[in-house]
This record gives structure tokens, C-alpha cells and sequence, in this order.
């Protein structure tokens, strides 16, 4: 009796222990990463739509049953699952990794980044966050993102940068930007610097014409996707970031001389037999020692920087809230600017309705100011002045005992004998005024019903807009030195500025449906975009003084323009993806786009594009792998459009206004009408691998592209007989071919400690084969041929020192050796062209409890420079007239040097003058110390209970640390200085120095 008691108890319990285990309870936990909480995770039973987000302090609470999963995610970290069981509560702790389900916003549509099949990178906000706010955005990409070349521009302060996808793609120097889509917002790369880098959640590059297709004409230079911060679920939030430190100079790999060193170089040269140098005695140089100027720390400073920003955040169910403000500074390096200011807003809402409805707004402001340096090859420009000025000659004029000599005011005077065109740098920057100012709103406004008329059906209409307002205001003060040598001595005020509007309205259609193994997304839309800017002039002279500098003050009014430039652009288009079993992708996607800057008979054109994936890793056969986590293979190919360098009208006839017999006329001003001129094309193709091992611990990309570029912009001469006019054409064809590498391995990653390491590179050469029928094209010291590659350099070969008697030689156009320099024996230097032939960034991160540490590098090579400074600066012919690089002095004096500079001393006894020829074309490569970053965080409750504050972290960040390189000067190079001409990357000479920034910062988060 007692043992049928026993059994039958038993079997109660089993049953009892099964109805448990059946019923739906409250599961409870906290989500955290290796430093806390970790608001906004999704916590979902697998299987069901049954899903919840953390809150603030990353708590959960879940309906589930004993024996579900539970998949816990978060952007930018690995997926985990915890089985349910008797507890009722699960902390989980997630590590950062490669997340799969991560969605990847690409413009029209988003898509799980395991399931894109065109050649995308995407940039995170961690990544953004290691560099100065106060550096642009796009500057931002340097070394993050395999296919992307990022140069500066300059080095001057809020200057944007020089953006190449896949190698360059253009001959004739027209901008090589891609396009940048903000929030829905197109931008160019100048409105990039109107937005707060804190306030970007992620950056998505669009590499091939699959992925860009659906911007149609205008993503033949890449797309680049800006995707803006919005809330996490949880409670109200607020984050301070407050940042202060300075910046100084990169070192130039070389050094000028002072004036003790200057003297020596004089006399070397006097001994050598270069006359008209002036003969001191001792007690001469004696004083010239003890009164000279070090040029370099007049001009050049530590710049300080500054940086704050602060926003809010709040989400529930149906509203979600971001608002934000920034303050930026950059006082710069050269005195006496003061550089760049920005202040920025912004408040993003997004609202649902319980009517499958759901709308919201994202609004920008932006207002900064600069000053803008000179940077050209003159005495107006600082930078030449630092390296280029005498050290013999002091800031200030002197007395024999070295006092200052006062004006009359009892105010030190500026020298001016002695220096280039006998002007004061500082004088003249007292007496001329530069300002520019820059107020920018951009944003959009939309609407979107889901489940229209049927499941998986919804509209969407989104309005977007860009308004500027750039002011540019340039004075010479009455009576100064420079005014008058440029002809003003009443002073001069010259007012430009200009607004522009740009609006874009897209109405989209999407349809997604899942049919048993069968998945599908259809999108179409139409897209209106129009451009309107209206710019002015004005010009007056005759002014009373120094500070009323308004055009109603002046006497005489010299000047005055207007101009305005419009244009529209529609499209409309489609795209479906298609894929089965999550194993099989197909897309096609295209576009029609209509643009009325172009010919009467080629204003549309359509862009096509198609792609297929295979996710190999889905297969049986690699299912149970304990090597590969995941293999993807895919392949595209498309066609996209260009309108790089092409303004309002540009396929019209040019009109002038001239007068006879003073009446008005018009007439063809050089360029007639081609009503067949449309768009430059380019058609890519791309094919790669995509792969994860040993858990996701290891994981990469290998991608090879090929982009064909045809019908780029000609100015084609017309016959005399027909009036000797040109006519702007479609022709010509070159390619890009590369490949590109991307791989990052976790070393270590447990709860305590993570370190990575990760790298990417492109290997890419630009090749010409067509010329609009033309062998060659000339442009200064390059030429693009056939055959050759894209702006290989036209120069005169130089074949050393002749050691008997210091001679120069050169190669002639036969290749023979000859002691005559003759600019006809140029010739094209095969494979030496500005543009790199390989680049990228490698680094790593470390974390351990609550400290982190993380080290960027950025590297090119492949690429020649012109080194212009150093050229002018070695040449004896200037030596009464500026200063020399230190290394100057090292001339031929003796029969059987060799390794050395020519003599300087022409066979007629005349100073020789050294001549544009390959001795100044050097290697660009290099690799730079591109940021380092160290902090800690503290504990939440670090400074008690009573002081609510959620996260506190103190850093340091430095950036542009240490560059390695044989180039003699800064090796990253953008144009000549934004006032030179040639090619980007061309030649090293005045440009505004980059810079290398030290701050500290503190994070707090309530």
C-alpha cells in the first residue's frame, strides 16, 4: 500500500512539474556590456513577435515559458540566448562584435547586414567618437572604411576633406565628392561641416552602382548615408560632453634656417662664387644673431579647442525625442586669425499612432564663422611667410642695441626692408580683414501609414529641405601699405554672399511578404528635388577710417553683381529583393532621372543594376562548422550617373553682352549649344566574400571591384569655319580595378577584458583608354594619355650631379644624358601619378573593467608628390630674399661629390636657379598616428546615491600623433593650397598645415 502511495505521488509531481513548466510567467533581468547597463536592447522570445527593449538601467520583464529562448541583442555587440528555466530572472552580459540582425540603413531601404549583397562599409558612432568634434565629418572617415580615400583638403579649421570611393574619377579636375544623404537631406560636402559629429549614429558608405543605383545621375562618386541619433527606450536622458585642449603643428620632417645658420649659408655660398651677397663683418653678424627673428614662432601657435555638447533623449511606445546643442572652437595655428567657431541645435521626434500612422520632423540649425589665412605663393599668405622669411630681418624694427623703434604712439614698428615685396605679414593683416560667417537649417518632415489596404503594404512621403546663408566680407584699411599696393589707398570693402535653397519631396510604396520559404520587399518611389541659390557683390572705396566698414560709408562705389543658378532634377524608380530560404538574394533596382541642366535630346537617362548573393554558411554541409560561423558570397553589377563639375545651363550656348557704337547687343561668347550632352556614366562591377570564424572571433571581407567611366565632360574645338567656337561634349573612357581587404580578430573577450585588433586596405589603379580620339592632353605638370594612368606627371628627368665640375644633368626625350635643361625633354613618367595606389587604417582597442584605450593609424602609398617648397627653398637665385631649408646647404664645392645638390654657380659665373624637373618628385607614402584614445569609467555609484548620475568618464584624445615617412614636408596632401591649381595630391607647397590635437574630456550621462 505504502509503495502504490509512493507512485502515485510520484506521478502527481511529474505532472505538476509539466504544467509548470507549460505556464506563461514573468521573466525579469538586467542587460549589461563590460561597463554597465545597456539601455534600448531587444530581448525576444525566439520564434514569436514577442519582444521587449531595457529600459535606462537595462531591466527587462518578459512573458515566457520554462523551455523558451531568449535572443538578447544590441547593435554593434554579439547575439546571446538564454534558455528559460525554473528562475525567473537572467542577467545577461553582451561583448561588442559583429552583429548580423545589425539593420543597415542604404537611403530608400534598410536591410540585415547579413543579407546585403552590394558593396557597402558602415561606420559606427564609436568609431567618430575617438576624433575631435572640431574635426569634419567626412575627415572623420580617414583609415575606417576599405574603398574610401580621405585626405584633407587643408589643415585650416572647420576646412572639409578631399572624399575618393574606389580611385579617382575624374580628368579634368571637377570634384571628386560623393554624395552625402542626411536624414533624407542631400548635402554637399561643404554643408557636411554645419553638423554636430555627436549627433551621428552611424555612416554608410555606398560603394558600386547596385548599392547606389537608386540615386540614379548623381551617385556616380559614391553615396555616403548619414544616419542621426533618435532615442532609446527607457527613461529621459541626458549626456554632457565637455572637451578642452590645444593643437600644434605636425612636424614637417624638416627645418629652416635661423639667422646664424643663414650667415654660414651666405658665406658658403659667397666662396662658391655666387656674387651680389651682401659682406658683413663679425660684429655685423654678431648683431643679426642676437636680433633675429624665428618666423616660424611668430606665425605659427598652439591653437586651443573647445568642445561641449549636450543632449536629451526620451522614447516610450509611440514617441520617441532627441534634441541636442553643440559649441565648437578651433582657434587654428596661425596668428593672428582666430579661426573657426560653430554652435549647432537639433530636435528629432518621431510619433505612432494607434491607427498604423506614424510622423515626425528632424530640424538642424548651424551658424559658424571663420577667417580664412591666405594660401598662396605670395606674401599675403602666412605659411610662406613662416618658412620663407629671412631670419635676418626681425618682426619689429631695432636699434643698434637692439630696443624697438617707436612710433610716434610709442607702438613698436614693422619691419619691411628685406622682406618679400618689402611688406610686414603682421601690417597687413592689421590693415585687411577677412570673415565669413555661415548659418545653415536643414531637415525633414514625414508621414507613413503601414498595413495600407493589406498586410505588409505602406506609404511613406517625406519632405526635406536646406537653407543657407553664407556672408563673406573682405576690407583694406585706408592708407595702409597693402591697400595701396593693390591700388586701393582710400580703402576698399568688398561684401559678397549668397542664398540657397535646395528642397527634395520622396513618395515611396513599399510591399514586404513572406510566403513559406520565400521572401520578398518591393519598394518604388518618386523623387523631386530643385535648387535655387541667388548670390551678390558689392565693391566700394574711399573710406574715413579703420572701422566703419560698411558699404554706405564708402565714396565711391566700384562694383556690384548678382547671379543666380538654378536647376531640377526627378526620378522615379524601383527596387525588389528577393531571397529563398535566407540562403539564395537576388535584387534589381533601377532609376529614371530627368535633369534640366542637360541637352534638350539627353535629359533623362536610366541606371540599372542588379545583384545575387549566396549565403554558403546557411547550407547543410557548413551548419554545424566549428570553424565558419558565417560565408557569404554575392556579385553585382550596375550603372550609375555623374554631374560632377557641371553648372546651370552647361550644355547652353555661353552668351555675352557686348556694346557698338554704345547699343547693347549679344552674341555666342565661345561655347555653343549641345543638345546632346547628358551624363557621365559608370558602369561597376563587384564581387565578394564576406565571412566570420571560430565563433565570430575572426571576421573580414574580401571584395574586388572594376569601375568603367565613360562620356566625362570635353571641351571640343569646333572648325574655324564654323566660327572658332567649342562646344562641351561627352567622351573619353577610363577604369578603375582594385581590391579591397577588411578583416577584425577578438583576441581576448570575456567579461573583464576584450582587446581587438582590426585592419583594412584598397589596392586600386586608374587606367585611361580613350580621349575623345586624342593621344595626349597636357595639363601644367601632368598629362593623361592612352594607356597611361589617370594624371601621370609631364617633367624633365633629372640624372644627378655631374662630380667633376657640379654641373646639373638631365635626360633628354631619347633618354640620352645632357648638360642642358631644355623644357621639350619632358616626358610622362609612367605609374607616377598624385594618386595612391593603396590605402586604408589598421588598429586596436583594449577594454578592462572600466578602462578603455584604443589607437587608429591611417596609411597610403603608391602616390608622387611635387615638393614645391622644398624646390624653392633650396634655390640659391632667392638669396637676398628669403630663407633656405636647412639641408640647402649641402651643394656641390669640390670635384668628386656626389649626392648633392647641383653647384650653385652657372659655368658664366651667374647664381644658378634650379628647375622644375623629377629631382622634386618624391614618394608619398606614409603612415600616420591617426588618433589615440584613454579613458575610465567610473562606477554608477561612485559619488553616491543621492547624486543621480548614471555614467562618469574622464579621457584623453590626441589625433594626428606621429607620421612616418621618407617625404620631406607632410606627406597628406590636398590641393596646392585651396588657391593653387593641378590636381589633388599634385604638390606640397603653402597649404594651411594640418594639425596635431591634445585634449581631455569628461562624459556624464542622468
Amino acid at each position: 500500500m505504502r509503495s502504490k502511495f509512493k507512485w502515485i505521488f510520484t506521478l502527481l509531481l511529474a505532472f505538476s512539474m509539466q504544467f509548470s513548466f507549460a505556464q506563461e510567467k514573468t521573466v525579469t533581468g538586467v542587460v549589461t556590456d563590460k561597463i554597465g547597463p545597456l539601455p534600448g536592447a531587444n530581448v525576444v522570445v525566439k520564434g514569436t513577435t514577442n519582444g521587449v527593449q531595457t529600459d535606462f538601467d537595462g531591466k527587462y520583464s518578459i512573458k515566457a515559458k520554462s523551455g523558451d529562448i531568449l535572443e538578447v541583442s544590441f547593435t554593434g555587440y554579439d547575439k546571446k540566448t538564454v534558455t528559460v528555466g525554473a528562475a525567473n530572472s537572467y542577467n545577461v552580459v553582451l561583448s561588442e562584435g559583429v552583429l548580423l540582425d545589425e539593420v543597415v540603413v542604404l537611403g530608400f531601404t534598410s536591410q540585415k547586414k547579413e543579407n546585403i549583397t552590394t558593396a557597402v562599409s558602415v561606420v559606427g558612432a564609436s568609431e567618430l567618437q575617438k576624433l575631435s568634434s572640431v574635426t569634419s565629418l567626412d575627415n572623420m572617415l580617414q583609415g575606417k572604411a576599405s574603398g574610401v580615400q580621405v585626405v584633407a583638403a587643408s589643415g585650416r579649421p572647420g576646412q572639409a576633406a578631399r572624399v575618393v570611393i574606389r580611385g579617382a574619377n575624374s580628368i579634368n579636375g571637377a570634384s571628386s565628392n560623393p554624395i552625402y544623404v542626411v536624414d533624407g537631406a542631400l548635402m554637399t560636402s561643404i554643408e557636411m561641416n554645419s553638423i554636430n559629429p555627436a549627433d551621428v549614429e552611424s555612416m554608410t558608405v555606398l560603394k558600386d552602382a547596385a548599392a547606389a543605383a537608386l540615386y540614379g545621375s548623381r551617385a556616380g562618386n559614391g553615396v555616403i548615408i548619414v544616419t542621426t541619433k533618435r532615442a532609446k527606450n527607457g527613461k529621459t536622458q541626458f549626456d554632457f560632453n565637455s572637451s578642452y585642449g590645444y593643437s600644434e603643428r605636425v612636424d614637417d620632417n624638416f627645418s629652416v634656417m635661423n639667422a646664424s645658420q643663414l650667415l654660414a649659408y651666405e658665406d658658403k655660398l659667397r666662396a662658391a662664387g655666387v656674387n651680389g651677397i651682401a659682406v658683413r663683418t663679425d660684429e655685423e653678424k654678431a648683431r643679426l644673431i642676437r636680433n633675429g627673428e624665428n618666423w616660424e614662432k611668430q606665425i605659427f601657435r598652439k591653437g586651443e579647442i573647445k568642445s561641449s555638447q549636450i543632449s536629451m533623449q526620451s522614447a516610450n511606445e509611440t514617441t520617441n525625442l532627441y534634441a541636442s546643442f553643440s559649441s565648437d572652437s578651433n582657434t587654428g595655428l596661425v596668428n593672428p586669425w582666430n579661426g573657426f567657431e560653430r554652435v549647432t541645435g537639433r530636435v528629432k521626434v518621431d510619433h505612432k499612432t494607434k491607427y498604423n500612422f506614424s510622423f515626425g520632423s528632424n530640424i538642424n540649425m548651424s551658424y559658424s564663422k571663420d577667417d580664412r589665412p591666405r594660401e598662396s605663393f605670395n606674401v599675403l599668405s602666412p605659411i610662406y611667410t613662416a618658412y620663407g622669411s629671412s631670419p635676418l630681418i626681425s618682426k619689429f624694427q631695432k636699434n643698434a642695441d637692439g630696443s624697438l623703434v617707436l612710433d610716434d604712439n610709442g607702438n613698436p614698428i614693422y619691419n619691411t626692408a628685406g622682406l618679400p615685396n618689402n611688406f610686414s605679414y603682421f601690417d597687413i593683416y592689421e590693415n585687411y580683414f577677412i570673415n565669413t560667417r555661415q548659418f545653415r537649417t536643414f531637415g525633414n518632415v514625414y508621414g507613413k501609414l503601414d498595413d495600407l489596404f493589406v498586410k505588409g503594404l505602406s506609404f511613406k512621403s517625406d519632405f526635406s529641405a536646406i537653407y543657407g546663408r553664407n556672408v563673406n566680407e573682405t576690407f583694406f584699411t585706408p592708407g595702409s601699405s597693402i591697400g595701396t599696393a593693390f591700388g586701393v589707398p582710400t580703402g576698399q570693402k568688398n561684401d559678397g554672399g549668397s542664398d540657397e535653397l535646395d528642397m527634395r519631396w520622396v513618395n515611396s510604396i513599399d510591399y514586404v511578404k513572406s510566403f513559406g520559404k520565400h521572401n520578398l520587399a518591393v519598394t518604388l518611389f518618386t523623387d523631386y528635388n530643385t535648387y535655387n541659390s541667388y548670390s551678390y557683390g558689392l565693391e566700394s572705396q574711399g573710406f574715413p577710417n579703420s572701422f566703419l566698414q560698411v558699404q554706405s560709408v564708402g565714396s565711391t562705389k566700384t562694383d556690384a553683381t548678382t547671379s543666380r543658378l538654378d536647376y531640377m532634377i526627378y526620378g522615379y524608380g524601383g527596387q525588389a529583393n528577393y531571397d529563398y530560404d535566407d540562403k539564395y538574394f537576388v535584387s534589381f533596382s533601377g532609376r529614371r532621372d530627368g535633369n534640366s541642366r542637360f541637352g534638350a535630346d539627353q535629359r533623362f537617362g536610366f541606371f540599372p543594376a542588379a545583384s545575387v548573393g549566396w549565403k554558403i554558411s546557411s547550407e547543410n554541409f557548413l551548419k554545424d562548422s566549428k570553424i565558419i560561423s558565417f560565408l557569404k558570397l554575392y556579385a553585382s553589377h550596375g550603372t550609375v550617373g555623374s554631374v560632377s563639375g557641371i553648372g546651370q545651363n552647361y550644355s547652353a550656348t555661353s552668351i555675352g553682352f557686348p556694346s557698338y557704337n554704345n547699343i547693347n547687343g549679344a552674341a555666342p561668347a565661345g561655347t555653343v549649344n549641345n543638345p546632346n550632352l547628358g551624363w557621365e556614366d559608370v558602369k561597376t562591377t563587384d564581387i565578394g566574400l564576406d565571412f566570420q570564424l571560430f565563433n565570430s572571433r575572426v571576421s573580414g571581407k574580401v571584395e574586388y571591384f572594376l569601375a568603367n567611366r565613360t562620356g566625362f565632360y570635353f571641351q571640343d574645338l569646333l572648325a574655324t569655319e564654323a566660327g572658332g567656337y567649342s562646344q562641351r561634349i561627352n567622351a573619353g573612357e577610363f577604369e578603375n580595378k582594385g581590391l579591397e581587404l577588411q578583416l577584425n580578430v577578438e583576441l581576448i573577450r570575456n567579461n573583464n577584458f576584450s582587446w581587438n585588433v582590426y585592419g583594412n586596405t584598397t589596392f586600386v589603379k586608374s587606367k585611361i583608354l580613350d580621349l575623345n580620339g586624342e593621344e595626349e592632353i597636357f595639363s601644367g605638370s601632368t598629362v593623361q594619355r592612352v594607356g597611361g594612368y589617370l594624371g601621370e606627371y609631364f617633367l624633365v628627368r633629372y640624372a644627378g650631379v655631374n662630380p667633376a665640375n657640379g654641373e646639373p644633368l638631365y635626360y633628354d626625350i631619347d633618354g640620352n644624358v645632357t648638360n642642358v635643361y631644355d623644357g621639350d625633354d619632358a616626358v610622362a613618367l609612367s605609374g607616377k601619378t598624385p594618386n595612391p595606389t593603396y590605402y586604408g587604417g589598421f588598429g586596436t582597442s583594449f577594454t578592462y573593467k572600466g578602462f578603455d584605450l584604443s589607437a587608429d593609424f591611417s596609411f597610403q602609398g603608391g602616390n608622387y608628390i611635387r615638393n614645391i617648397a622644398e624646390l624653392v627653398l633650396t634655390d640659391p637665385s632667392s638669396i637676398n630674399t628669403q630663407n633656405f631649408r636647412t639641408d640647402a646647404v649641402n651643394f656641390w664645392t669640390q670635384p668628386g661629390q656626389t649626392n648633392v645638390l647641383p653647384s650653385p654657380v652657372n659655368a658664366d659665373g651667374t647664381t644658378r636657379t634650379y628647375q622644375n624637373t623629377d629631382q622634386f618628385l618624391q614618394k608619398g607614402d606614409f603612415v600616420r598616428f591617426r588618433t589615440l584614445n584613454f579613458g575610465y569609467t567610473f562606477k554608477k555609484n561612485i559619488l553616491g546615491d543621492k547624486i543621480p548620475l548614471e555614467k562618469l568618464r574622464v579621457y584623453f584624445q590626441g589625433q594626428n600623433l606621429y607620421t612616418w615617412t621618407n617625404f620631406k614636408g607632410d606627406p597628406e596632401v590636398g590641393f596646392i593650397g585651396l588657391e593653387g591649381a593641378g590636381l589633388s595630391g599634385e604638390a606640397y607647397r603653402w597649404a594651411y598645415p594640418n594639425a596635431k590635437l591634445i585634449s581631455f574630456g569628461l562624459q556624464i550621462t542622468f
